[in-house]
């Protein structure tokens, strides 16, 4: 629609000409998109903040579209001011993106300002994926040392495990040595098991790892 196209081009002043005319704020494109979503994913933060004050803030209760959300967007684009204008407006920060969560996703991209951001706003540090996964076990898999200390800081679960899987467990199955001597540091169970019966230090063992044993 022409509101939509004038979302994702950041055009305020035609997208109130044209709600002034009768257009619908809360129209969706046929993927499922509200406006918020098209000016999220067209970079234009002033024009997400003037469409979610213009709604009444019902805009930020829409979905996205039927994979995204406008939050999942920000953070997939890695924009501060994007995510900024939907946390500011008190957006749930905790709220499903597709097959995911902020928090998860943030970790996942290794997006850490918007950790920090999701984190001060409420978002949950234990918060599970469908498969069991948290943050901190998504950033320990992949050796992101930054996103767990980050994650350590605000307190999340240094043992928490899904089937038996810690996070020292993973960073050792990945052999990421810094995140392995960060979660050690840190006082991670060295003694966990997986589901199978294996321990970190058997599992580095067993991949030839003496600089993570």
């Amino acid at each position: 629609t022409a509101a939509y196209l004038a979302a994702m081009g950041g055009h305020i002043t035609t997208l109130e000409i044209l709600f002034d005319a009768g257009a619908d704020i809360l129209q969706v494109a046929a993927s499922g998109a509200s406006l918020l979503f098209a000016a999220i994913g067209g970079g234009h933060s002033a024009t997400a903040r003037w469409l979610i004050a213009r709604s009444g803030g019902a805009l930020l209760t829409m979905p996205g579209d039927e994979k995204e959300s406008p939050i999942g967007l920000a953070i997939s684009l890695g924009s501060s001011e994007l995510l900024d204008a939907l946390l500011d407006a008190h957006i749930d920060p905790n709220r499903r993106c597709g097959d995911t969560y902020p928090l998860p996703l943030a970790a996942a991209m290794q997006r850490t300002e918007a950790l920090e951001r999701l984190i001060n706003a409420g978002a949950d540090l234990e918060i599970c994926l469908p498969d069991g996964r948290t943050a901190l076990l998504i950033a320990a898999s992949k050796g992101a040392t930054p996103v767990v200390d980050i994650l350590l800081r605000h307190g999340a679960s240094l043992n928490a495990a899904h089937q038996g899987m810690s996070a020292l467990w993973l960073a050792v199955a990945g052999g990421h040595v810094d995140t392995v001597a960060r979660l050690i540091g840190a006082g991670a169970d060295l003694e966990c098991v997986d589901s199978q019966g294996y321990r970190p230090t058997w599992l580095a063992a067993f991949s030839g790892r003496p600089d993570i044993l």
